[in-house]
């Protein structure tokens, strides 16, 4: 599985930033920092979402929420989201509100980044992958609901999340993974491409190489039968080759205009 995409919410700065670099040491893409709640409320709404885990200082300064507040508020914008408390209030009457949210874990201060890095690990682990991949290596396909031909619902932190097959950009093999993007979200699943390719049928989602299928609808360059250039969650476009043989004849299939003699010239 790819690192997880860490959002460190710590009121004091210094702290915050040490905290970034022990995560940058491991091998973490660069985490996001929020000093307030307010902040990281904002930061948790945009979209694409670009957070995995949510590490949460419970004393947030002077703000309107403390750490607990937010946390709280999080689950409501993104139900599931792991979040880990890092604080050293640890008395009952915080625990007790703490463990409402439902907490991925709790480690007090002063962090020990190797504890952290576990608890990290664990809860991303059961959080996007752990149940999915043994299911998968069973071969048990229901880690991928279908409703209808338009619609799936799979796997997302504790729940299962819908997800438009029309709204797919495109769909990408990672080892024994594929990763599905919207233009909102990223979703790993734990299944490889092919076999995402032979149960989803959809009419838009077409694969062009050995890596990636593709939605036609998002088109917007085509290269003639070498190469397209389509929508991508920042707004910009990608350029995804096309393979030979099947994946030449299925973009020959879906846009007949291919067979033409005038094409290239």
């Amino acid at each position: 599985m790819p690192k997880a995409r860490i959002l460190v919410v710590e009121d004091k700065s210094v702290i915050a930033q040490s905290l970034i670099d022990d995560l940058q040491s491991k091998e973490y893409p660069t985490p996001q920092k929020a000093l307030t709640g307010e902040q990281a409320i904002e930061i948790m709404q945009k979209k694409p979402l670009t957070v995995d885990i949510v590490l949460m200082d419970i004393h947030l300064g002077d703000g309107e929420m403390d750490g607990i507040d937010t946390a709280a508020k999080i689950k409501e914008i993104h139900e599931g989201m792991p979040i880990i408390y890092i604080s050293n209030y640890t008395d009952p009457p915080t625990l007790e509100r703490a463990k409402k949210t439902n907490p991925a874990d709790f480690c007090k201060k002063p962090i020990e980044i190797e504890n952290l890095v576990l608890s990290i690990e664990i809860a991303y682990y059961n959080c996007y992958g752990g149940n999915n991949l043994k299911s998968a290596a069973k071969g048990d396909d229901k880690q991928l609901f279908f409703e209808g031909n338009d619609r799936i619902y799979i796997p997302y932190a504790y729940t299962y999340r819908r997800v438009d097959l029309d709204q797919l950009l495109k769909v990408t093999a990672s080892t024994a993974q594929c990763i599905l993007y919207t233009k909102e979200a990223t979703y790993y699943l734990n299944m490889p491409l092919g076999k995402f390719e032979s149960l989803c049928q959809h009419r838009n989602l077409i694969r062009i190489n050995n890596s990636n299928i593709i939605n036609t609808e998002k088109i917007v360059v085509f290269g003639n039968l070498t190469f397209v250039k389509i929508e991508t969650q920042d707004g910009g476009v990608e350029r995804i080759n096309i393979g030979g043989g099947r994946y030449r004849q299925n973009m020959i299939d879906r846009f007949p205009f291919f067979q033409s003699k005038s094409v290239g010239k």
